[in-house]
């Protein structure tokens, strides 16, 4: 992207779904600079918690006085952010900002004077992060800039999509209409949930299995991971700034207890495979991934998506450990007991679609057919034995609510009583001769019923 006027200032910036905020290293940072990130590194002391580096040959900063456009906030807004790995801190400023052609005007943003060297590295050339989350995540609640050129009518919806392999390697962020070169078929969509409160892309998922075949259908054998029943759901938050997938402790421990029982079993798996701590690794040499390990599958909006093993097992340089491969993989409970980060391990796999105008999520795939979901189990037997007795009670309560009414419509028992006495002994004129002869004594033909009734009631005694 570039910021300012002329578009001069260019930036290599991180597009992060799983935030809001687009900010850039400032020039009048108060960090150490250092001319190479591999050389200078240890030499300032980068990485430590009191320090901060800023590094030429990998970095590039932002100088608001060689631009036009630029605008300065009175009074100065500061501004920080915090992310699961790293921060950064600074304050807010107001100037043109360019993606793609597309240029959104007096887009406020954060320049950056301190930050973690968390967020630094030496082998990724970075200036800032650029969040394409939407406006109620933001941390001072401005628009982004993909609300901004909607505002400003550079684009007629605000609908973007992302392709994690891209082409030759290199990654494709579209602003626009989803590109069919990267998918077939169809965008499997899932509704946002809660995007006005939460602003993050977060979506249903129904379902999290594993097969030991390269398919998944209910006439195959299949393993649930999390059965993501209504009564507890699962969210995925669809996040492009998080390297792994992570997944709730108690499904993670779950998983990896999986994994290690079906290593072990060399009828189905000839890989040297342990459990070392929290993780799962598997000896490189003693294996082929898509031959000994078992697939992943992540249910949304009605189909299945699958995480090969060669998709989630890290190798090379990669990998955790010299000689062995590790799960791109991870466990985190503070987002919520059923809540799972989808990050580049499942998203590098699949075409992303973020349509903010309807509030909907879309996946891609390149794959010749879709995989339909598997349907989720009961919850148990005696929640079923709840459920059915519950609309035998309903019914129940349905009948004694007619019975009720009709009672209550029912002619009082002291007019059946007195008609009970009269009629049978009278005639017609008789009766109509008592009742006129009531209401001459109520006055102005006014019939107290019940007067009539104790009168003749006494009369009868």
């Amino acid at each position: 992207i570039s910021i300012g006027t002329p578009a001069t200032q260019t930036f290599n910036v991180v597009f992060d779904t799983g935030s809001a905020d687009l900010w850039i290293f400032s020039s009048y940072h108060t960090c150490d600079t250092a001319s190479s990130c591999s050389d200078d590194w240890n030499k300032y002391s980068c990485g430590l918690d009191d320090n901060c580096c800023f590094f030429n040959d990998i970095m590039n900063d932002y100088d608001h006085s060689i631009s036009t456009t630029y605008t300065k906030i009175e009074p100065t807004k500061s501004w920080s952010i915090t992310y699961g790995k790293g921060s950064a801190a600074g304050y807010l400023s107001k100037d043109s900002v360019t993606i793609g052609g597309l240029t959104a005007q007096n887009q406020i943003f954060a320049e950056a004077t301190s930050w973690s060297d968390l967020l630094i590295s030496c082998y990724e050339p970075m200036s800032g992060i650029l969040g394409f989350a939407m406006k109620a995540a933001s941390e001072d609640g401005s628009s982004t800039l993909i609300e901004s050129l909607h505002d400003q009518k550079q684009i007629t919806s605000k609908l973007f999509s992302v392709a994690l392999k891209g082409d030759n390697g290199k990654s494709k962020l579209i602003i626009g209409e989803p590109d069919e070169t990267y998918y077939k078929n169809e965008i499997v969509w899932g509704d946002v949930i809660q995007p006005t409160s939460t602003g993050m892309w977060f979506t249903q998922l129904t379902g999290i299995l594993t097969t030991e075949e390269n398919s998944l259908s209910e006439d195959d054998g299949f393993n649930w991971m999390d059965t993501c029943v209504d009564t507890a759901p699962c969210l995925a938050l669809i996040d492009t700034g998080t390297s792994y997938i992570t997944m709730p402790s108690n499904v993670y421990n779950k998983l990896i207890e999986y994994l290690v029982e079906y290593t072990s079993d060399k009828t189905k798996s000839k890989a040297n495979c342990i459990k070392y701590g929290t993780d799962f690794m598997c000896n490189t040499k003693s294996y082929t991934p898509d031959e000994d390990l078992p697939f992943i599958w992540f249910q949304v909006g009605g189909h299945a998506f699958k995480l090969s093993p060669s998709q989630y097992m890290l190798t090379g340089t990669d990998s955790c450990a010299i000689g062995y491969d590790c799960m791109g993989i991870s466990f985190l409970d503070s987002m919520g007991q059923h809540t799972y980060i989808m990050g580049d391990t499942f998203l590098r796999e699949y075409y992303l679609v973020f349509d903010e105008s309807n509030y909907k999520v879309g996946i891609g795939s390149l794959d010749d057919e879709l995989t339909v979901a598997i349907p989720r189990p009961p919850i148990n037997d005696f929640w079923s034995y709840i459920e059915v007795g519950s609309y035998i009670i309903g019914a129940i309560g349905v009948i004694v609510c007619i019975v009720a009414s009709l009672w209550k419509l029912r002619k009082p028992p002291s007019f059946a009583t007195w008609k009970d006495y009269i009629m049978p002994n009278n005639n017609q004129n008789n009766y109509n001769q008592i009742m006129d002869n009531l209401g001459n004594e109520n006055g102005n033909g006014n019939i107290n019923i019940n007067d009539g009734y104790t009168e003749l009631n006494d009369q009868h005694m």
